[in-house]
C-alpha cells in the first residue's frame, strides 16, 4: 500500500470529524477497534492496468469516501495505491471470466 494524499480536513468547514469516524468512536475506545484503523463509508476502486485474467493483482487506486460531520458534504479522505485481485464473475453459460472494468481503454483494431 502507498498512500498517495490524505485529506485530513473538509475543504468547505474545516472540519476533521466524519461520519465513519463517530460511529465507529465506541468500538475503537473498547478496543474493539484498533485506535489507529482508518475508516471510511465507501471506496472507488480504479484498476491502473487492463485487467487480462481472473486470480492475478493489478496495481490499483483506492479512493476512500467520508460525509463530514460539520457540514454534511461527502468527501474524499484518502487516496492511494494498493495491489488488487482481479474478481471472476460468471460468463455465459456460467463461465468464468476476467470482470471488465472498463477503464476507457481503447478497443483493440483487428
Amino acid at each position: 500500500m502507498t498512500i498517495i494524499k490524505d485529506f485530513p480536513e473538509c475543504p468547505d468547514c474545516g472540519s476533521t470529524e466524519t461520519v465513519s469516524n463517530e460511529a465507529t468512536k465506541e468500538a475503537r475506545e473498547k478496543g474493539k477497534l484498533p485506535a489507529d484503523a482508518f475508516s471510511h463509508l465507501e471506496v472507488t476502486l480504479i484498476p491502473l492496468e487492463q485487467p487480462m485474467m481472473a486470480g492475478v493483482t493489478v496495481p490499483t487506486i483506492l479512493v476512500h469516501w467520508d460525509v463530514c460531520l460539520g457540514c454534511g458534504r461527502r468527501r474524499c479522505t484518502r487516496a492511494e495505491i494498493i495491489q488488487a485481485p482481479v474478481v471472476a464473475q460468471p460468463g455465459a453459460h456460467g463461465t468464468q471470466g476476467p470482470r471488465n472494468f472498463n477503464m476507457g481503454f481503447p478497443k483493440g483494431r483487428g
